[in-house]
């Protein structure tokens, strides 16, 4: 059990630095993070995580998303949500 957490711990670690940018970088920065999980989602209870399999999606319960902005100006605009938990 130990073992396959750590493994967990450690994907969604590697998953955080793939996705970095000045906005990950701010929340991951707070004091009072617990978790913090991108997902391709600004609204809605459903999630589809990052990583693009659904082996990992899941229901947002009583979290909070950050801001949504297009990730480039010069495609079609697509909006990444994260939530974090407190």
């Amino acid at each position: 059990m130990k073992k396959s957490v750590l493994v967990l711990v450690a994907m969604l670690f590697v998953a955080a630095i793939a996705h970095a940018t000045p906005y990950s970088d701010a929340v991951m920065a707070r004091m009072d993070l617990v978790a913090y999980y991108p997902f391709e989602e600004t609204s809605g209870a459903t999630v589809d995580n990052a990583e693009g399999t659904s082996a990992y999606d899941g229901s947002i319960n009583g979290a909070t998303l950050g801001v949504a902005r297009p990730n480039d100006s010069a495609g079609p605009a697509f909006i990444r949500g994260h939530f974090w938990l407190e």
